[in-house]
């Protein structure tokens, strides 16, 4: 039998490596509407529920759950991705999964990594954050 000598939690966590910038002025419904945009309701992994909504018929509470949903659901199809309380945006080069008990793997050129780069600049600029400081981000997540 083992024994576990020191601080032991119940809560998960995984990692994260992502070229984004860090944004205290985000706007989560502007954001999650020009990627609705730019990604295709055929791209992105959206519920069916998000993609139907009228929201011309949302009040600013029901604006702001739907561009959570919209934001947490993007990863999927269009790479970007955004940690709401540590105001992280940008294009998410691995998360890792709750479900995953190993390490996971990913790889990217360097020529990847530039022209992934270069996208998450122009998106940041079309959002009105230009001046973003955008670099290579990595670090944990609460699931």
């Amino acid at each position: 039998m083992k024994v576990r000598i020191g601080f032991v939690s119940n809560s998960s966590s995984s990692s994260f490596v992502m070229i984004g910038a860090k944004l205290n002025d985000f706007d989560n419904v502007k954001v999650a509407k020009r990627l609705m945009e730019l990604y295709p309701d055929t791209k992105l992994d959206l519920p069916s529920y998000l993609k139907d909504k009228d929201f011309a018929d949302l009040d600013e509470d029901e604006q702001e759950d739907w561009a959570y949903e919209v934001l947490s659901s993007a990863r999927g199809g269009s790479g970007f991705t955004y940690f709401g309380e540590e105001g992280l945006f940008g294009y998410a080069i691995y998360c890792g999964d709750s479900q995953e008990y190993e390490v996971g793997d990913f790889s990217m050129s360097l020529e990847e990594l530039q022209k992934k780069t270069e996208e998450t600049k122009k998106l940041l600029a079309d959002l009105g954050h230009a001046d973003a400081d955008v670099k290579l981000i990595g670090g944990q997540y609460s699931c």
